[in-house]
């Protein structure tokens, strides 16, 4: 069995920057979770603790563009459905725009106030009609565009 690839990002409420695990440490003391910046100044490089950081983990899912799919990402998502089994006449097609987010133990396409389980998407193979199109909180205003 495959294990999941554990990646993150964080969301630095302070500076308003999307950090990946590249540009972050994270550490567990006593319980506690803690993120730190490489911050480089004039004397050498230090470690700046990020206050309340936001972390995003990395649902193991790429979109169509080879892109890596976070917890937080708005994205596109095209849904086909086809006639039968063999998926070689199209139906109908629904386009949604959602966030991905983390519910219930499991990563799921939050739209408006439904919810569609990542877990059915990758197992129909739709992935491949996923887009990530921004995130929550660099592009909030990507899902009252998408609305209206």
């Amino acid at each position: 069995m495959k294990m999941q690839e554990l990646k993150v990002r964080v969301w630095d409420e302070e500076y308003r920057s999307l950090l990946t695990d590249d540009d972050v440490n994270i550490r567990i003391e006593s319980g506690r979770i803690s993120a730190y910046e490489d911050v480089f100044e004039e004397w050498g490089m230090e470690q700046r603790e990020i206050k309340n950081p936001i972390f995003l983990r990395y649902t193991s899912l790429k979109d169509r563009n080879g892109r890596e799919i976070y917890t937080g990402d708005v994205v596109r998502y095209k849904r086909v459905n086809y006639t039968d089994c063999s998926r070689t006449e199209i139906e109908s097609e629904e386009v949604f725009v959602g966030v991905i987010e983390e519910w219930m133990c499991a990563y799921w396409l939050k739209v408006d106030d439904r919810r569609i389980p990542l877990m059915t998407i990758a197992i129909n193979e739709d992935e491949k009609q996923m887009e990530v199109i921004g995130d929550i909180y660099r592009n909030p205003e990507l899902l009252e565009v998408e609305k209206g």
